[in-house]
């Protein structure tokens, strides 16, 4: 990919296309759960270990499928690769296309690191 008329082309993504899945929005947010929309930070991460940590912003907490309120500085942490393959319980059946290019489902991991603003 190139970012830009003037720039060298480099490796990148274009059409990331997952398929989705069967939950519901209900099911994704049952019990007790972050809902993450953005992360800061990624830039830190490790692409080639997997290895995160990142301040999730905005989150949301749920309870029993109901927003409870923001989450302010809160981090959450792990290995994604082990995340997807180990973590994984719920895909959504409905798509986002957050960036062009992309096509992603809503994804459910459980027991992920997460540590609250102190």
């Amino acid at each position: 990919m190139r970012p830009g008329y003037e720039g060298p082309p480099s490796p990148g993504f274009t059409n990331v296309v997952v398929e989705p899945g069967d939950a519901g929005l209900d099911e994704l947010v049952e019990g007790e759960v972050l809902v993450v929309y953005e992360v800061q930070g990624a830039h830190s991460s490790n692409p080639e270990t997997g290895e995160y940590s990142v301040l999730a912003n905005p989150a949301v907490l749920f309870r029993g499928g109901e927003p409870v309120g923001w989450a302010p500085g809160v981090m959450v942490a792990g290995n994604m690769y082990e995340d997807l393959a180990r973590r994984l319980s719920l895909v959504s059946r409905f798509t986002e296309h957050p960036a062009p290019g992309f096509y992603l489902p809503w994804v459910r991991l459980e027991q992920v690191m997460v540590a609250p603003k102190a």
